[in-house]
C-alpha cells in the first residue's frame, strides 16, 4: 500500500522497470525460439513462469497506484510559489 508521494514515485518507477523487463523477456524468448535455443519443456515452463511473475508484479503495482490516486484525486504534483 502506497502511503505517501515518495512511495508513489518509487512505485511508478517500478512499473516502468517491470514493463521494460517484460518487453526484454519477450524479445529474448522470441530470439531464443528463432535460434532454436529453447530446448525442452522445462526451459519453456521457466520462461512462462518468469513472464507470469512479472505480469503479476506489474498488475499489483498498477493496482496500488490506482488506489493511491483514488484517495488523492486532487493531488498537487508540485508546489507553486508566487
Amino acid at each position: 500500500m502506497i502511503k505517501n508521494d515518495w512511495q508513489y514515485e518509487i512505485t511508478k518507477a517500478q512499473v516502468v522497470r517491470c514493463s521494460k523487463a517484460l518487453l526484454q523477456l519477450a524479445a529474448e524468448t522470441a530470439q531464443a525460439a528463432e535460434t532454436a535455443q529453447v530446448d525442452g519443456e522445462t526451459h519453456r515452463t521457466l520462461l512462462k513462469a518468469e513472464e507470469d511473475s512479472l505480469r503479476s508484479q506489474l498488475e499489483d503495482l498498477q493496482s496500488q497506484i490506482a488506489q493511491y490516486e483514488a484517495r488523492w484525486p486532487l493531488r498537487v504534483s508540485s508546489l507553486l510559489c508566487y
